[in-house]
């Protein structure tokens, strides 16, 4: 299985993985947020969302991680990079 290789905007480091699942649980790793919250990692993809869409405006609809990944790169908060 071939690695995938995402960045944050505004950020270079790369988020690596070999599932979309596995990208959006490094963005929340990253994000510090359990430390102080101890939100579960559902919890932290639902209060993300409703965070870009006061951020951003975007409105973002997923089911699942890799369906949040796919927003956060449709969207052009994530890239994908080769």
């Amino acid at each position: 299985m071939k690695q995938l290789r995402y960045q944050m905007v505004g950020d270079s480091s790369p988020l690596l993985g070999l599932t979309k699942d596995d990208i959006a649980r490094e963005i929340y790793d990253r994000s510090f947020i359990y430390h102080f919250t101890h939100q579960s990692f559902d919890e932290w993809m639902s209060s993300t969302k409703r965070r870009i869409n006061i951020q951003f405006g975007i409105e973002m609809i997923y089911e699942d991680s890799d369906q949040f990944v796919d927003q956060l790169e449709k969207h052009g908060l994530i890239r994908r990079y080769e």
